[in-house]
């Protein structure tokens, strides 16, 4: 799952009843939107069910209040200079500041889930560079255990063969336990 399509998700895409997600894709038919639902995790369930019951309101999963405070984008006011020409004063620098209109509740930016993704993965964590080593690792790892690659292309979105065979490394012990159960 991409980063955009996390911050394209709704609260009702989430099914914990079903415990599945509907995501909203971009990429697998060029000019169409399509979606595809993904199996939650009893933890991720368990996450996400927390997230929603203290969710700050609007119809977006993930989303900030509407205002944040030192938020270039959701902050009560715009209009703030952080050049070298700055004015000096309170009165000078507050003079260009004007009250930003309300705008209701928004998805999170891809730059705000970037910072956000960020400021959790600290320390140790700190070498993930991003959203997308995500993605590998929960390839990865689904391909360690010998999840079927057709599920994993149906969970994982747009997933070439060629791809598909950089992972097959990850499970010899499955395929021999495959070919044993066959043959003997």
């Amino acid at each position: 799952m991409r980063r955009s399509e996390l911050i394209r998700m709704r609260k009702f895409d989430v099914d914990f009843d079903a415990g599945t997600l509907l995501v909203r894709e971009k990429k697998r038919q060029k000019g169409k939107r399509t979606t595809r639902r993904v199996p939650l995790s009893t933890g991720l369930s368990e996450i996400l069910r927390t997230w929603v019951d203290q969710h700050p309101g609007g119809p977006y999963l993930f989303c900030h209040a509407e205002e944040v405070a030192r938020s270039r984008k959701r902050s009560r006011t715009t209009g703030h200079k952080n050049t070298k020409h700055r004015p000096t004063t309170i009165a000078g620098r507050m003079a260009d500041v004007t009250n930003r209109e309300r705008r209701g509740f928004e998805p999170l930016t891809p730059n705000e889930a970037s910072d956000h993704l960020r400021r959790v993965l600290t320390g140790e964590w700190a070498v993930v560079r991003g959203w997308h080593t995500l993605r590998h690792s929960f390839i990865s790892a689904c391909a360690s255990q010998g999840v079927d690659q057709r599920l994993l292309q149906e969970w994982c979105g747009h997933m070439t063969t060629e791809i598909s065979r950089r992972y097959a490394h990850l499970y010899p012990s499955v395929q021999r336990a495959a070919i044993k159960g066959v043959f003997g």
